[in-house]
């Protein structure tokens, strides 16, 4: 047999048992008699399927043996018999499937099958990433923040801080963070991350929520009172304020957070599904032709 395509879908083709068992099965309709019951009697294979059957039979000894017995013991009409299972000939044809599963037959055509259903769990999965990322925007956008978004924020905060450490130090620094110590750029990056949490939420950032989230979380704070650490906040935003609008070597000092490239893990899942996409490419499987059995 010659074909131009894979055989695809519900592996029954050259199954030995799935042949013997389903190619002459017959259920009473009402009205019409008995009538086919099973696919093979309406499938485009079965002529190459049953001389298959027939060739696989005769391969192995063993497998030829049990199939005869079973035959010599009327198998073929016993299938539909009540306790069928339990009997001698149910434990014949017990046999017969034994037999041919130790004979482990394989087909040219396993490989290309593997092939085609590797492309389908491809397209699966990058479909789902993108699924994925599509959602996960969804949500930043209405203010519903998972770990990947926070990882995100904090991310974009320590690379912020240290922009601001690697300026302090530059022969050209700007006069307005010259007087900053480095110990209070690390307080001004938390403040940064907790204004850009809370904005994120879709809420105002103001001092006193911005002192509360520090409190609450555990980050850097040696302020003696609340109200200290709400002062001191204020004067952190006012900084903020500052040096975003301040220009250095032709940049923002402090650049505002871009969620459209800073969004690492949605980037990293958009990544993932165009490394897919080009792999899938790239491994497309050439055109099969004279598969046969």
């Amino acid at each position: 047999m010659s074909l131009s395509q894979v055989v695809t879908g519900r592996p029954c083709h050259g199954i030995i048992t799935a042949f013997i068992r389903y190619k002459d099965a017959k259920k009473l309709v009402r009205g019409r008699g008995w009538l086919p019951s099973s696919r093979c009697a309406t499938c485009p294979l079965r002529e190459s399927c049953e001389r298959l059957v027939r060739e696989r039979l005769k391969a192995k000894k063993p497998l030829s043996a049990a199939y005869d017995e079973w035959l010599l013991a009327e198998g073929p009409m016993s299938f539909d018999r009540p306790g069928f299972a339990e009997s001698h000939i149910g434990r014949l044809w017990k046999r017969v499937g034994l037999a041919a599963a130790d004979a482990n037959f394989t087909s040219v055509n396993d490989g290309a099958v593997a092939d085609y259903y590797a492309v389908i769990d491809r397209e699966a999965l990058q479909a789902d990433r993108l699924r994925k990322v599509a959602e996960r925007k969804r949500d930043r956008r209405a203010g519903t923040l998972d770990e990947g978004h926070i990882s995100d924020l904090e991310i974009a905060a320590n690379n912020r801080v240290m922009d601001l450490v690697d300026a302090i130090l530059a022969s050209d620094t700007p006069r307005e963070l010259r007087q900053v110590p480095v110990k209070s750029i690390e307080d001004l990056g938390e403040v940064w991350l907790g204004r850009e949490l809370i904005r994120a939420r879709r809420q105002k950032p103001r001092a006193s929520e911005i002192a509360r989230w520090i409190l609450a979380t555990g980050r850097r704070n040696d302020a003696a009172t609340s109200a200290a650490l709400c002062t001191r906040v204020h004067k952190d935003l006012a900084r903020i304020a500052l040096f975003e609008q301040l220009k250095w070597r032709g940049f923002p000092l402090l650049e505002a957070f871009d969620p459209s490239c800073e969004s690492w893990s949605e980037v990293w899942l958009e990544n993932a599904s165009v490394a897919l996409e080009i792999a899938g490419r790239r491994e497309e499987a050439p055109p099969l032709e004279n598969i046969s059995d």
